[in-house]
């Protein structure tokens, strides 16, 4: 099984994880680190963490791609089994637990290829409905 990990600024990992347990029941092969919390050092705080899990195949999902938690994780990119996703939400989280005995490179690809499928701008979708039922 796929170890993943959702790290962020503050609590917005655990908040992440909190809302997907409520929907697809618990996790436990998914851990999160919220940096800036508690007194430590970023990067040997993610050092540690990724000493914890050599070995084992890797999907770390940050909130903010060119955040200081992304940047941590970026020096990890050579390490075999190890794959960082940047800007990670709900639904694209829930795609990768439902997918996860699928090649991991290929679907994690495949996600991010369809993600503006996930983010949509409601003003638009609504104004565009209305002008397709006046004609």
């Amino acid at each position: 099984m796929k170890t993943i990990i959702l790290a962020s600024h503050g609590h917005f990992a655990e908040g992440l994880l909190d809302t997907l347990q409520i929907i697809a029941g618990k996790q436990n092969h998914i851990e999160t680190y919220c940096a800036y919390t508690k007194k430590g050092n970023i990067v040997n705080d993610i050092s540690n963490l990724m000493k914890r899990h050599e070995g084992e195949e890797l999907i770390v999902c940050t909130d903010l791609y060119g955040g200081s938690v992304n940047n941590c994780f970026m020096q990890y990119l050579q390490r075999p089994g190890f794959y960082l996703i940047a800007g990670i939400n709900l639904p694209i989280l829930l795609e990768i637990i439902c997918r996860e005995q699928q090649d991991t490179y290929s679907m994690l690809n495949d996600i991010l290829k369809q993600n503006d499928q996930y983010i949509k701008f409601c003003n638009q979708i609504s104004l565009q409905n209305v002008i397709t039922e006046e004609f």
